[in-house]
């Protein structure tokens, strides 16, 4: 049995470590029994030692997001075929596909009980420093306390998007008055979560650009 539909052959793909560093990127271009083949868009790749744990992304506009986790069986300057694949499961496809950022953006916490029905809302600058498919982590020198609501708007392709997240934990930060706080999403449409998708293959692809134009 294939390890993926042969739908997503040409497939946009990038592949990370296991602690998601960002790798390489290249096209879906073969589909083998038990492997795939990712071969590079006319650069060379990297080398990979063998039997090298990863993730692979696979973009596909029709078919969505496909990750799945597997083993380097070969690795040449202009492809890589990686074996032993196993499908992420949902939790893992949400939580793996991530990406670090450095973004300011515009948070507004839920109204608190008590405030009347027209009073505007709280709104505050808070930086994004990382985004996943389940969530994301921030930074601000309001304190927000664990199960605290509030909506982040994210600049997705010149296009707004309101997500609403809930903080699941408080983490310190050496930032002088601030902490950091790790959020999962509550809500969202699915164009909004097709649009971050898309957000975070484009911004791993630049890592990984500029990764190669700063190594020597």
């Amino acid at each position: 049995m294939r390890p993926i539909s042969e739908r997503y052959l040409d497939s946009p793909c990038s592949v990370e470590s296991m602690r998601n560093t960002p790798i390489l990127t290249g096209r879906l271009s073969r589909i083998l029994d038990d492997e795939i083949q990712i071969s590079g868009e006319g650069e060379r790749l990297p080398m990979l030692q063998a039997s090298s744990a990863v993730k692979v992304s696979i973009l596909n506009s029709e078919l969505g997001l496909k990750v799945l986790f597997g083993k380097t069986y070969l690795s040449t300057p202009d492809m890589i075929r990686i074996a032993d694949l196993r499908n992420a499961a949902a939790f893992e496809r949400r939580n793996f596909f991530r990406v670090r950022v450095d973004l300011k953006v515009e948070a507004f916490p839920a109204r608190a009980r008590g405030k009347e029905p027209d009073e505007a809302p709280e709104s505050l600058t808070v930086r994004v420093y990382d985004v996943s498919l389940g969530g994301l982590f921030f930074v601000s020198d309001r304190t927000f306390r664990r199960g605290e609501k509030l909506t982040v708007r994210l600049r997705l392709f010149d296009e707004d998007a309101l997500f609403p997240c809930k903080v699941l934990r408080s983490i310190p930060v050496e930032l002088g008055t601030e902490d950091g706080y790790g959020c999962k999403f509550v809500g969202g449409t699915a164009r909004q979560m097709n649009q971050l998708c898309r957000y975070i293959f484009e911004k791993q692809r630049e890592q990984i650009r500029r990764m190669r134009e700063e190594s020597p």
